[in-house]
């Protein structure tokens, strides 16, 4: 097994590349030995079996005291030691001959003179060589080798498995080419790629141009056969819309002249002033009512009635009917103690046949304008729901009150 050194990942001893980063596993891979797994029971019992059976050319010997020689073993020496007499040394026979008998009388089975070799050894049962196992991946678009299931890199030569599939270009509608072409739009190519019926412009004669001569001005090419069909669907369309607009013209003219008027108003809105006549208030202290419609920024009308004006009404009254499409206030005493006195913050308004209409105000010294819709009105009631508490008085003060109407 080797193990790549790059990603960590684990591979079989024949692959030449990682699966997971396809690295070269010749440089970054690490060779490890693989752990034994333990016998099974069968093979246990057999190799115990082959430990206990006694070696037949080790154990037996030679017949008439001869000496068995295996393979690898030292020969015997010449002559035999001093204080022994010396061996009777077998006379030699032919194969399949019987041996004279011993002093005892004992016969002894023919065998042939000399040492004797061993029985051989039994032998293991072979080794099959190890086959290439049967993949059922992908196969290398470089080099043809199939690679197991999972694999982003060949197991061969690294090359990538999957490549990024190309996106398809979706082809556009007809209307779209054709307002391309009337627009004189011009699609992007990519390097090598070109329209149909392509020529190039820079080349004359068959021969490109020079790069250092002038550029060769493009000519205007009519068309030599003018194809009515890419224009039926436009044809089709604008005589419907003749024939329908026909007998409606009138109506449709008078339509969009009145919906273009409104969206002038809408953008270009004037207003005019609308001036009343007199005001009177449930309270007030050294400043009167009429200080809040005089139009002046340095007066005031102050309530003393309720802390901090919450409760007070303020009347105004118009010398005639009139309509009303904005209301705006100064609030506080003056832009220098501009906290010192209440000011108001949401405001009922009451006027007859209209319901009542609440207007919040911030706690602003500038001018604030609240879009509002009253008709044929002649007094507007202003009654305070709540107000900003003052710092130093708690009579609430309003600079100035105006009303306008859309011209």
């Amino acid at each position: 097994m080797i193990l790549c050194q790059e990603c960590g990942n684990s591979a079989p001893s024949r692959d030449g590349f990682c699966s997971s980063c396809g690295a070269l596993l010749d440089w970054s891979g690490e060779r490890v030995d693989t752990r034994i797994l333990p016998l099974t029971p069968a093979a246990a019992a057999e190799q115990a079996r082959r430990a206990a059976k006694p070696d037949p050319a080790a154990s037996a010997a030679a017949p008439g005291g001869a000496k068995v020689w295996t393979p690898g073993s030292a020969q015997p020496a010449a002559q035999a030691p001093a204080s022994a007499p010396p061996p009777r040394q077998p006379e030699a026979v032919r194969p399949g001959q019987p041996v004279a008998s011993s002093a005892s009388g004992a016969e002894t089975p023919s065998q042939p003179g000399g040492w004797l070799p061993t029985v051989e050894a039994q032998r293991t049962d072979p080794v099959p060589a190890m086959q290439e196992p049967e993949y059922t991946g992908l196969y290398c678009q470089a080099c043809g080798v199939r690679n197991p299931e999972g694999r982003r890199f060949c197991r061969s030569c690294g090359a990538m498995l999957q490549l990024p599939a190309v996106p398809v270009e979706e082809r556009r509608s007809w209307w779209q080419r054709l307002i391309d072409r009337l627009l004189g739009r011009r699609r992007d190519f990519a390097a090598g790629e070109r329209p149909a019926g392509f020529r190039d412009h820079h080349a004359a004669g068959g021969k490109s141009q020079a790069s250092g001569d002038a550029p060769h001005k493009r000519r205007l090419r009519l068309p030599r056969h003018i194809k009515l069909g890419k224009f039926a669907p436009l044809l089709i369309i604008a005589g419907l819309l003749g024939i329908g607009l026909g007998p409606a013209r009138a109506w449709v003219t008078s339509e969009a002249g009145s919906l273009l008027g409104l969206a002038k108003a809408k953008v270009n809105q004037h207003y005019a002033s609308v001036t009343p006549v007199g005001a009177t208030a449930s309270s007030e202290d050294d400043h009167g009512a009429g200080l809040a419609i005089d139009g002046l920024k340095n007066t005031y009308w102050a309530s003393e009635l309720h802390t901090d004006g919450v409760g007070d009404v303020l009347t105004v009254t118009f010398a005639s009917p009139v309509n009303i499409d904005q209301i705006g206030i100064l609030s506080g005493a003056d832009t220098q103690n501009f906290h010192a006195s209440a000011r108001p913050h949401d405001l009922i308004v009451s006027a007859a046949g209209t319901p009542d209409t609440v207007l919040s105000f911030d706690d602003s010294a500038d001018f604030q304008n609240r879009a509002i819709t009253l008709r044929h009105v002649t007094t507007v009631t202003f009654t305070v729901k709540d107000s900003y508490p003052g710092q130093q008085k708690h009579d609430i003060a309003i600079r100035d009150i105006e009303f306008f109407v859309k011209s």
